[in-house]
């Protein structure tokens, strides 16, 4: 059975070390015998420890940070083998958009991830196409006009209408969240509507995009489940794919959904997962998702991160449109890892 501790902090590095000595009988050479013994260790170096971008621009995907950084280097610079890698990011705690207050973005929510493919460690995820860890996006305070609602899905009544956007550069796509009286939208309360519908065409400066959630032709429905752990979030039931244009890659995503009346939750949301893959406690996103993935999960200790080896997560800036200008409010990227301690001889 493996014995398993996770670090996301760089550990300090021990050795232990027993020596003896011959006694010298005569006045020649002698020769010592010396012992080592490595402690148990699990620590990693992530390397630049910080990334700045001081010149964004909305509506653009920037890969280079102030000093040409394009990615970080994660280094086992423990002594166990590490087998599993996932990442988080931070997000900010209420809606900025509308606020016209810079500070109340988190940096952390424009973070995107690609992971290098291309050395010898089978490193997991999509190596073609940066996506977020972990987006949080709130509902708008305000339904714009344009958009079209129901009153009732499925012979249910429609009590309260939760519409946001999801947003990728010069890009959004809307979402509706239908909710009845005392409903949470998180699969877990009897009479819960336990939906969510995805616009299939994008929004941007020139397009107006899916915006009629009575036509089916406009939307892609979901059903939400329990998600397990301590999660206030329900999981969309299948991966949600964000059809994009422009010749933008589609973008593809674990969901999960919140709304008010879920444990903390004030403002409905969503979050597009890909890296974290036990977002927020919630246990189950990789085991009932299909896009939530580790960057590193294996059980064969020659596919392991061994100590001193290392791999790259390209990163990237995707700052949306309708950003306030100005000091963005500071982020975070967290590496998590597990170590397997039995793994080696």
């Amino acid at each position: 059975m493996n014995n398993k501790i996770t670090a996301f902090t760089i550990l300090a590095f021990t050795l232990g070390m027993v020596a003896t000595t011959t006694a010298v009988t005569s006045d020649t050479s002698s020769e010592n015998d010396v012992t080592a013994n490595v402690t148990s260790t699990i620590a990693l170096d992530v390397k630049p420890e910080s990334l700045d971008y001081p010149s964004l621009t909305v509506g653009q995907l920037e890969q280079q940070s102030d000093r040409g950084f394009s990615g970080v280097e994660i280094a086992n610079t423990g002594s166990e083998y590490i087998d599993q890698v996932w990442l988080g990011t931070s997000y900010p705690d209420t809606d900025p958009f509308g606020t016209g207050n810079p500070g109340a973005y988190n940096a952390g929510n424009f973070m995107t991830v690609k992971p290098d493919n291309s050395t010898s460690l089978n490193i997991l995820g999509n190596d073609s196409v940066y996506h977020y860890v972990n987006r949080v996006e709130y509902e708008d305070s305000n339904v714009p006009s344009i958009i079209n609602l129901p009153d009732s899905i499925d012979g249910s009544s429609v009590a309260n209408d939760h519409v946001g956007q999801a947003r990728f550069g010069d890009q959004w796509i809307y979402w509706y969240l239908p909710t009845y009286n005392g409903d949470i939208c998180d699969g877990s309360s009897t009479g819960d509507l336990n939906k969510i519908r995805i616009g299939t065409a994008p929004s941007d400066q020139n397009e107006l995009g899916s915006y009629d959630f009575t036509n089916s032709s406009q939307f892609t429905e979901y059903d939400i489940a329990d998600a397990s752990g301590t999660s206030k979030y329900g999981i969309v039931n299948s991966s949600v794919t964000f059809d994009l244009a422009n010749g933008e890659s589609d973008q593809s995503y674990d969901l999960l959904t919140a709304c008010p009346g879920s444990t903390n939750v004030d403002t409905a949301q969503i979050v597009l997962n890909k890296y974290n893959v036990a977002f927020n406690t919630t246990t189950d996103v990789v085991s009932d998702g299909s896009e939530s993935t580790y960057l590193l999960d294996t059980t064969t200790p020659s596919d392991m991160l061994q100590p001193d080896q290392s791999f790259t997560v390209n990163t990237a800036m995707n700052v949306p449109r309708g950003v306030s200008a100005g000091q963005v409010g500071a982020g975070s990227l967290t590496i998590y890892a597990t170590a397997d301690t039995e793994a080696q001889e």
